[in-house]
């Protein structure tokens, strides 16, 4: 899939969808070439695999009932909050060995994208368990 963004769509927060800003002749984010673009695509598909992840745990908040162990719901939230912390403090570390370069940034935007990637596959795993 090629996926072409505008500039000034970059801006935007709460992407859904990468794909949905394409703009033909502006970005190609399957050829980047410079490290504005790549870092710019990096975001955009790190911004994508978190709204995923983020409709995931909403549709798993809402899977767990009061008739569920008590206090599991706010167990779950504090193990995501928990794990979302994990995931900025390792792609930082794992990132630290480019300080200074061009490249950190996109290592550490693809370590999120990664990490985030793994949470999803186990909240849809848990979901599936839920229901």
């Amino acid at each position: 899939m090629m996926t072409i963004v505008s500039l000034k769509s970059f801006g935007q927060s709460n992407i859904r969808n990468p794909s949905s800003l394409e703009k033909s002749g502006e970005i190609d984010c399957e050829n980047g070439e410079t490290t504005f673009e790549m870092r710019i695509c990096a975001n955009l598909k790190f911004q994508f695999s978190d709204s995923i992840m983020n409709s995931l745990y909403q549709e798993t908040l809402l899977a767990i009932t009061s008739d569920d162990l008590p206090t599991w719901k706010t167990e779950f939230k504090t193990s995501h909050e928990t794990w979302k912390k994990y995931r900025e403090e390792h792609c930082r570390v794992y990132a630290k060995s480019y300080e200074g370069g061009t490249l950190q940034p996109i290592i550490y935007l693809t370590c999120m994208r990664l990490q985030t990637e793994k949470r999803i596959g186990d909240l849809r795993q848990l979901l599936t368990e839920i229901k």
